[in-house]
């Protein structure tokens, strides 16, 4: 049975004059994670708007839809009702944008940006999101836009940011500490956290995540319409979503850094894709920059490997091989990995969410350093998409 109720949308509005004729649009949409909030966007959707309005021409629009209709436990319900509010909320949001236009669309720019959870749900819902918007007959196109206008719609940049793209589940191998937290974990997710925590467990009946990661999906089809498949991951310490699980690998590369006498935000590893970044992102590359390439994981899973659970290089996640190798197969993915140095321990459980600025409430002084190490990442995460976005406009660059 499905959610049918609509809730209200929380957003960030910034409009530009247009010009006579028509206008063109970028959307982002910001989807948070298990267990989280729409306001867990402050900081990043406010450095987005300011980033679009520097570039942005006087005909163009930039709408930042955050979506707020899952959060807290409204999460643990599972994808297909989580999914389905998520879409009944987005196309609220943009027929009501649109209505209010007086203008008709002459291009609609896409981009979709999950944290945690919130990149499954996105892959989730893009085949159903997609199919919706290229029907002629659905109301928000053959009455507000000219019919031509679905043919740009163009879906600029899907990025996921510290989401278990593999999975939860966590090894019974390794350590008695990651044996104790394999059991937490395993607790936490198939008895508190409902019908998602058994979709990330990979113990679900439709075994969901298997399907997403079949190449002939509609799930992988519609994510390859995208310009840009973005993954961005925490190389160490990220104690909710394993590395290997976000950047979807069996290696982690990066030596372990020992603490440090401050917080600090680095840039350890990227793929080739990001040559075109440099100019914002190099300020941040580590001393020695990896560049990230998945050759070594692919070569674990040869014929006869695949169709197994596997533990990652470090015990930290326990994975099916299938979907590690259809995945990496599939998409031609573009990876960023980030590190965060901390001064304690403590501070490991607050890594998951710095990347898009979530600070938890500590102590001043400490929440002061989280929040000037949690900056440069928004920085670096949101001119990313700007350029995305821009540099299909050479007139916008």
């Amino acid at each position: 049975m499905f959610v049918t109720e609509i809730t209200v949308v929380r957003i960030l509005l910034m409009k530009k004059n247009s010009v006579d004729g028509m206008v063109i649009v970028h959307l982002i949409s910001l989807v948070h994670g298990l267990r989280a909030e729409a306001k867990d966007w402050d900081v990043f959707s406010e450095t987005l708007v300011k980033q679009f309005t520097e570039k942005l021409p006087s005909e163009q629009l930039t709408w930042i839809f955050v979506s707020k209709c899952n959060e807290r436990e409204k999460s643990y319900e599972g994808l297909e009702i989580i999914g389905t509010r998520f879409m009944e909320e987005f196309f609220q949001f943009l027929m009501s944008h649109i209505s209010a236009l007086h203008e008709p669309i002459q291009t609609l720019y896409l981009s979709f940006v999950g944290h945690s959870l919130g990149g499954i749900i996105i892959r989730y819902c893009i085949p159903f999101l997609f199919s919706k918007m290229q029907d002629k007959t659905f109301s928000l196109f053959s009455k507000l836009i000219p019919q031509h206008v679905t043919h740009n719609i163009i879906p600029v940049t899907y990025m996921s940011i510290c989401t278990p793209h593999l999975g939860s589940r966590r090894p019974g191998t390794g350590n008695w500490k990651q044996k104790v937290w394999k059991q937490m974990v395993s607790l936490y997710i198939n008895n508190l956290i409902g019908k998602t925590g058994k979709q990330l467990y990979l113990e679900d009946e439709e075994q969901i995540l298997h399907q997403m990661s079949k190449p002939d999906s509609p799930f992988i089809e519609a994510l390859l319409l995208f310009q840009h498949q973005t993954l961005v991951s925490v190389v160490h310490h990220d104690m909710i979503v394993p590395y290997t699980s976000s950047s979807i690998r069996h290696h982690n590369p990066y030596v372990e850094t020992p603490k440090s006498k401050q917080f600090q935000f680095q840039i350890k590893g990227t793929s080739h894709h990001f040559a075109k970044h440099s100019h914002f992102l190099s300020p941040h590359f580590a001393t020695t920059l990896h560049t990230v390439s998945v050759e070594k994981d692919m070569e674990h899973h040869q014929q006869g490997q695949v169709d197994t659970f596997h533990s990652d290089s470090l015990h930290h996640l326990e994975y099916h091989g299938s979907m590690l190798k259809n995945l990496n197969e599939a998409v031609n993915w573009r990876r960023l990995d980030l590190e965060f140095h901390v001064t304690s321990t403590r501070y490991y459980f607050p890594i998951h969410a710095i990347p898009i600025h979530k600070i938890p409430k500590i102590s001043w002084q400490h929440n002061l350093q989280m929040y000037h190490t949690a900056i440069p990442s928004v920085n670096c995460l949101t001119q990313i998409l700007c350029h995305d976005h821009f540099s299909l406009n050479n007139n916008c660059l």
